[in-house]
């Protein structure tokens, strides 16, 4: 089991590391949940649209520098996520 550890020395950039370790958690807790609730007969294509939503949405959290606005993105990516048709459009 790997071990994540934030460096405090860096000040508010802790912060922002938190946040980031929360979003990438929730993320995958997310994946994990759907996976075991979906019943997708192609469940590699289900993933691969959830990754690529959950790498766009990480290319905009880029820009949010705040933590509670990190936090509030992740709860608007959570609920993107969980809302993500299990079935191909």
């Amino acid at each position: 089991m790997s071990e994540f550890r934030i460096d405090t020395d860096r000040g508010p950039d802790a912060a922002a590391d938190l946040a980031d370790a929360e979003l990438e958690y929730l993320c995958g807790l997310t994946l994990w949940e759907l996976a075991v609730r979906t019943d997708e007969p192609d469940f590699a294509d289900y993933l691969h649209r959830v990754l690529d939503m959950r790498r766009e949405r990480a290319a905009e959290l880029e820009s949010v520098r705040d933590h509670r606005d990190r936090m509030l993105f992740a709860a608007e990516v959570m609920r993107d996520l969980a809302a993500l048709p299990t079935t191909g459009s």
